[in-house]
């Protein structure tokens, strides 16, 4: 098979994909192995692959000029993308171009690494280690992935294990707010077999919410609480044959969130599976893999709590490259199949209320299955002409089966020179997300100090989304380029949580405060009841919205003049709209109308010596109480400020396989970005090396 057509197959699954570039034998000629790992390649000076879909990939080596200590820290700044912080920074909630954080799917290697099935993931969560790449694919994905990457996909994609060679890498910095990170890789193997393991520790105090923010949400933390994360990864992969490989995974993680000295959260997740690439042919290839995946929360925040939820899954690819009537064509089916269980124990809890919500300890044990089948094309029509199309049937037992189509096209209508070209983009998809368990079934739970609770609903309506994307970009020299991408995406049945009518009545007090007469001459004759004070904590409940529609451009311009000099610019337009009845809010929160993001790197020709500067604006945008994210928490007629970041970051290697960096994080010492009161200035040194 040409080359052009190894470059067809790779594009369908970027999971597949790494896993052909993790296998690629290196007795192989230097030509064929370039086959396999041509995606992915940065193309330079721009930025995305020339494929139907939009992919971005930030190669190793850019990863490390960026002052950034996690994954979150890195993709906050590209277009389009916004980063919820949550409440003192401590989470990373990611949505692509308006749509919701649940339609963002995260993955290590292709595969689930953090956050709950059918949930939100902490983009935090990934480890920044033994990276090898981080690949962002935008628009729907939901043909392949399903429903959760309905947004787009964030892959990060590691070292692979060495074949007949030994790695042994470490990494450590340090700095304020008691900030501590090591990393460390090792990793050795035979000509047919290899593997790898890294470990990841990460500890970082808490800080006090400053007094003239001008955004007061939720505070747990203070200088006294502290975060820390031991993170463990083993790869191996195995070559029987030349055109057999196997691939096993295993990780173990432990996150601990200390508020105070009574309150703390722990999340420990496990995670296995293994997977075999067949290619029996030159232009077939079957895929096939096994994993499983499981974490459970342990809680002392609001009430004593412990959460599982448990992943399994199987998944087969088959693909197959062929000619028809003079086009290239590649042929994709596969099916993936899921079982998701969800476990959930509570102690009893007294809060002095006779209240059936609360009353009664919360137990739930539910397990569901879902799955596709789904086909996937790809047509080279012509040098400047390709498309992808597919149609994936998605089923559940608990709702009924839908069809989820994706059409994407690639028009080159212009070509000069090498890598010089116009390139037009357009793909439209539909999705289907269903509740998740958690949604359905999660009994109301306290938050920030029992002010409000959150519940999740057993009639709730699966989402529909249909996504539109249309982008230009040109490559007018080999130093400059620069693109344009509008969306607009409709979502029918929208899931958040807002205010379900009911409240839950709480004593207030220690002892309980005396009933105040004067409540009760306004006919609230609960607040007077027993001759205790009671005061009202509202009920959240996940309620479907009528619809929400997102829709605006980015635009971006990338100068490379010489070797030593990079700029990147871009600015993001959003406009979000939400129709649900009786309700006064039509804009979604923390969504800023305009992001302006900038990076610019220098590097000395004759010290290696880099510097990167970093910065971020956002306007302002609608804000909400509670630090969750959560549309019924939404202030009416207020607005957050503008804010202004400013990172930096200082790279010298020092020979040896080695390097030395410091960073400057929001110089500008801003302390809240939409509702979320953030990090000041902070500071980190830090050195890494290669041994072998």
């Amino acid at each position: 098979m040409n080359r052009v057509a190894k470059r067809v197959m790779a594009s369908f699954c970027f999971g597949i994909a790494a896993l052909s570039q993790a296998h690629a034998d290196p007795g192989k000629p230097a030509e064929e192995v370039e086959r396999i790992t041509v995606r992915g390649t940065p193309m330079s000076p721009g930025q995305f692959d020339a494929t139907p879909e939009e992919t971005e990939t930030l190669s190793r080596e850019v990863i490390q000029t960026i002052p950034a200590t996690d994954v979150a820290d890195i993709v906050r700044n590209l277009p389009g993308i916004r980063i919820q912080q949550r409440i003192q920074g401590q989470g990373a909630a990611v949505s692509i171009e308006g749509l919701p954080p649940s339609y963002t799917a995260l993955r290590v290697d292709g595969e689930r690494y953090s956050g709950t099935p059918g949930g939100v993931d902490d983009l935090r969560d990934l480890p920044l280690i033994n990276v090898e790449k981080l690949v962002v694919q935008r628009g729907p994905h939901a043909l392949r992935y399903g429903p959760e990457a309905g947004g787009g996909v964030i892959n990060l994609v590691t070292r692979p294990p060495p074949l007949g060679d030994k790695r042994l890498t470490a990494e450590f910095g340090g700095g304020n707010d008691a900030h501590g990170q090591a990393r460390a890789t090792t990793g050795m193997g035979s000509e047919t077999f290899g593997a790898s393991v890294s470990v990841e520790y990460d500890h970082i105090a808490g800080f006090d919410a400053p007094t003239n923010a001008s955004v007061q949400t939720p505070n747990f933390f203070t200088s006294d609480s502290s975060r820390q994360a031991t993170d463990v990864y083993a790869r191996s992969r195995w070559l029987p044959g030349e055109s057999l490989t196997v691939e096993s995974r295993a990780g173990w993680r432990l996150r601990r969130d200390d508020f105070s000295s009574d309150l703390a959260r722990t999340n420990e997740r496990w995670l296995a599976g293994s997977s075999l690439e067949w290619e029996p042919v030159d232009s077939t290839r079957v895929g096939t893999g096994l994993n499983y995946y499981r974490t459970r929360t342990d809680s002392t925040v609001g009430r004593e709590f412990e959460l599982t939820d448990d992943e399994l899954k199987f998944d087969f690819l088959l693909e197959y490259a062929f000619q028809l009537g003079g086009v290239e064509q590649l042929a994709a089916a596969g099916v993936d199949i899921r079982r998701q269980s969800l476990s959930l124990r509570e102690s009893p809890t007294d809060l002095g209320t006779a209240d059936p919500l609360l009353s009664n300890p919360g137990i739930v044990d539910e397990a569901i299955y879902q799955g596709g089948l789904f086909f996937i094309g790809e047509s080279n029509f012509e040098p400047w002409l390709r498309a992808e199309y597919g149609l994936r049937v998605q089923f559940h037992t608990e709702y009924s089966a839908k069809l989820i189509p994706q059409v994407a096209l690639l028009v080159t209508p212009l070509r000069w020179g090498e890598g010089n070209e116009v390139r037009l983009r357009f793909s439209v998809g539909r999705n289907h997300r269903v509740p998740s368990l958690r949604e359905i079934y999660q009994p109301p739970t306290p938050n920030a100090g029992n002010l409000y609770f959150l519940a999740g609903n057993p009639d709730l309506l699966p989402e529909s989304s249909t996504s539109y994307r249309a982008s230009l970009e040109i490559d007018p020299t080999d130093w400059l380029y620069a693109s344009v991408v509008a969306f607009h995406n409709d979502i029918k049945d929208h899931i958040r949580s807002s205010f379900s009518g009911e409240f839950v009545l709480l004593p207030t007090g220690d002892p309980p405060i005396p009933a105040n007469p004067q409540l009760c001459l306004l006919g609230l004759t609960a607040y007077c009841e027993d001759q205790i004070f009671l005061r009202p904590a509202s009920i959240y409940r996940k309620q479907n919205l009528d619809s929400v529609t997102t829709r605006g451009f980015e635009a971006r311009i990338s100068i490379n003049p010489m070797d030593w000099v990079s700029l990147h610019l871009g600015y993001t337009y959003l406009d979000t709209k939400v129709n649900v009845s009786n309700s006064q809010f039509d804009e979604l929160p923390n969504e800023a109308p305009h992001v302006v993001d900038a990076r610019l790197t220098l590097t000395s020709p004759w010290s290696d010596t880099v510097l990167t500067s970093r910065a971020l604006w956002r306007s302002s945008a609608p804000i909400e109480e509670s630090g969750t994210g959560l549309l019924g928490f939404v202030i009416p007629d207020q607005r957050s400020d503008p804010s202004t970041t400013l990172d930096f970051r200082l790279l010298q290697p020092i020979g040896f396989n080695s390097s030395v960096y410091v960073d400057l994080r929001n110089a500008t010492d801003n302390r809240a970005v939409d509702s979320y009161v953030v990090r000041g200035r902070t500071f980190f040194v830090g050195a890494r090396t290669e041994f072998f």
